[in-house]
């Protein structure tokens, strides 16, 4: 009995039952060879497109330049950690992200947020450079007091962060 060939082009090898046959090759499309081509092509296209879409991805998103590889870890009572979880949802970020912000926050701040030693240090070079001249007999223009106001005002934090960075070491 004859098997329907279903390369005719081939010479009709597929009906043959010798071993001894090599196995087909070419574009027949029912052979192995162009199937397992079929599937490189479509594996090879999803591959392109996957890094297509990654590439585009990687140019929206943030780039991470530092890795965060060290951790600390604290506990708290139930109601802390309750309240932790409602903040942080609160200002849309997760907790261990809301968490990191307020203590770098703090870090950061600790040297020159001393705002009542800024005012006192304003207050003390306010009395020098106003009492001097008074008490050489020199009169203060109004012009030159509202200079002097101003100069005060932005280098009263300037100097009360230098005093807390002395006081650090």
């Amino acid at each position: 009995m004859l098997h329907r060939n279903p390369c005719p082009d081939h010479g009709g090898a597929a009906h043959r039952k010798n071993l001894d046959t090599p196995p087909l090759k070419g574009s027949c499309r029912y052979t192995k060879v162009n199937l397992h081509k079929a599937h490189e092509l479509v594996n090879r296209r999803y591959t392109q497109v996957y890094r297509l879409w990654r590439y585009q991805m990687s140019l929206l998103a943030p780039q991470k330049t530092v890795f965060r590889n060290t951790t600390r870890c604290l506990k708290l009572t139930e109601e802390e950690a309750r309240l932790l979880d409602e903040v942080a949802r609160a200002n849309g970020v997760g907790r261990s992200e809301w968490m990191r912000e307020v203590i770098l926050r703090e870090l950061r701040a600790a040297p020159t947020s001393d705002t009542s030693l800024a005012e006192i240090l304003g207050v003390r070079l306010l009395l020098v450079n106003v009492l001097r001249p008074l008490a050489a007999g020199q009169r203060l223009m109004p012009e030159a007091f509202d200079k002097l106001l101003d100069e005060i005002g932005a280098a009263k934090h300037e100097l009360a962060g230098k005093l807390a960075r002395e006081k650090q070491r």
